[in-house]
C-alpha cells in the first residue's frame, strides 16, 4: 500500500489559473520513477465519500483547461479561473471554503493508488476583473 503524501493547497478564486507542482520523492528521499510514464486523475469534494459529482475534476489525459501535467519528477495541478469561481461559497462573507482532494496515480502496470491527498483552502481573493 502507498501512503499518500499530505499536500495542503491554498488558492484564490481570482487565480487564473492556479498551478501547483508537486515533486514526488520516496520515503528514502530518492526521486520516484519517471511520472511521465504514469497517468492520474484528481477529484475535490466537500468531504470524503460525498455523493454526486465532484466539485473539481482533472485528468492527465486533458491537454488544456483544468488538468494534471505529468513530468519526470512529479505532477502539476492546473485549476482554471472558471472552475475556481464556481467553487462553493463560504458561509461567512469574506471567509474561506475548504475541500478535500486526492490524486490517484496509475502505473504503467495498471495499479491505481492515491499518491497525494489533502485540503484545498479557497480564499476569496480581493482584486476583481476589470
Amino acid at each position: 500500500m502507498i501512503e499518500p503524501m499530505k499536500v495542503p493547497l491554498t488558492v484564490r478564486r481570482n487565480d487564473n489559473p492556479f498551478r501547483a507542482k508537486i515533486i514526488l520523492v520516496g520515503e528514502d528521499g530518492a526521486p520516484v520513477p519517471n511520472m511521465a510514464t504514469h497517468t492520474a486523475r484528481f477529484q475535490a469534494r466537500l468531504h470524503g465519500g460525498a455523493a454526486g459529482a465532484a466539485i473539481f475534476t482533472a485528468t492527465s489525459a486533458a491537454s488544456s483547461g483544468t488538468r494534471l501535467i505529468m513530468s519526470a519528477d512529479g505532477i502539476e495541478l492546473v485549476l482554471t479561473k472558471s472552475h475556481l469561481s464556481g467553487a462553493p461559497q463560504p458561509v461567512e462573507r469574506g471567509g474561506v471554503a475548504e475541500l478535500l482532494y486526492d490524486i490517484l496515480v496509475t502505473s504503467p502496470a495498471g495499479d491505481e493508488n492515491a499518491w497525494i491527498e489533502g485540503v484545498i483552502t479557497i480564499l476569496p481573493g480581493v482584486t476583481a476583473d476589470g
